[in-house]
């Protein structure tokens, strides 16, 4: 599977946000509203990518899609819900220490990274879609941090890792790509 369009369409729009409350830290220097900012940037992404996943899942999936447009993140499972938060916390977690020590950093080294933070929804995308735990999803892999383009495919025989094996995936993808499918969800 090739990745969803959704994806990029989500990561674009939260980069627009973050940098627009980057700037705006550049300018006031309230690293508080810029925390703020950013995190409910993160917390909307993210809740809109996971839901895009759950949508490819099956028909149900569809269903909490649409009723998700009324009732947000109620639409989906307690197990779906706590999948999200959790990472959406990690997310956040990750985002305070940053602030911690953004005032030690140049503002080209602040954007940079803050650029980042809007990859993340792919991670909560592919958990959403898989709709089980994985050892790893896109997006959520430490070596490349979210910049590659490997994509899951749900067959027969489990799930698969799909890589596009170029110089944006790092090595484990590429081992991912070599050693799944993953029949139950665990290696």
């Amino acid at each position: 599977m090739p990745t969803p369009p959704a994806i990029p369409r989500l990561s674009a729009l939260a980069l627009t946000e973050i940098r627009a409350a980057t700037a705006r830290y550049h300018s006031d220097g309230d690293a508080a509203r810029w925390e703020l900012s950013v995190a409910r940037t993160l917390a909307k992404s993210h809740q809109a990518a996971y839901i895009a996943g759950v949508a490819e899942r099956d028909f149900g999936g569809k269903a909490r899609a649409v009723l998700s447009r009324i009732v947000g993140k109620w639409a989906l499972s307690r197990d779906d819900r706590a999948a999200l938060a959790n990472i959406v916390q990690t997310q956040i977690d990750y985002l305070a220490r940053f602030v911690d020590v953004a005032d030690d950093l140049s503002a080209a080294a602040i954007n940079a990274r803050a650029d980042l933070y809007a990859l993340t929804p792919k991670q909560s995308y592919w958990t959403g879609w898989a709709g089980e735990e994985l050892e790893c999803v896109p997006g959520s892999c430490e070596q490349c941090f979210g910049n590659c383009r490997c994509s899951l495919d749900r067959q027969d025989d489990g799930i698969h890792w799909i890589c596009a094996e170029d110089d944006r995936s790092c090595p484990g993808c590429v081992e991912r790509a070599t050693t799944w499918p993953l029949a139950d969800g665990t290696d």
